[in-house]
């Protein structure tokens, strides 16, 4: 083989590595920016389910009713809304209790209130 050809082939050979290189950190750049949405999305997918299965405390809603010398204190989370207006009516229609039809009437007023400040906060 003549100097020529030996530079020829040579050439060729050096413009493959170079195509290959070329090919492989297009494809290195490539899994570096898949790892990299993977990870955001790994993050993403964590702070979702952090979310979900945090323990939360329920917020607690307190109503207070003062009659005298007696004293009518309510507990209760949104969940629960309607048991304590079923408690109301129960306490409203004991009479051994000084609780009446009106301030059971007055404290739910207060109890559909809270929902509809809960709802628009």
């Amino acid at each position: 083989m003549t100097t020529f050809a030996i530079i020829v082939v040579m050439l060729y050979l050096y413009y493959l590595l170079l195509e290959f290189l070329l090919h492989e950190i297009k494809a290195s750049d490539a899994i570096m920016k898949e790892d990299e949405r993977t990870r955001r999305d790994r993050q993403v997918m964590q702070e979702q389910w952090r979310k979900m299965h945090e323990p939360h405390e329920p917020e607690i809603n307190v109503l207070a009713l003062v009659k005298g010398t007696e004293r009518y204190v309510f507990l209760y989370d949104d969940a629960h809304r309607a048991d304590t207006l079923r408690t109301f009516g129960r306490y409203a229609s004991d009479p051994e209790l000084s609780f009446t039809w009106y301030d059971a009437a007055c404290l739910a007023r207060k109890v559909r209130e809270g929902r509809t400040q809960g709802a628009k906060a």
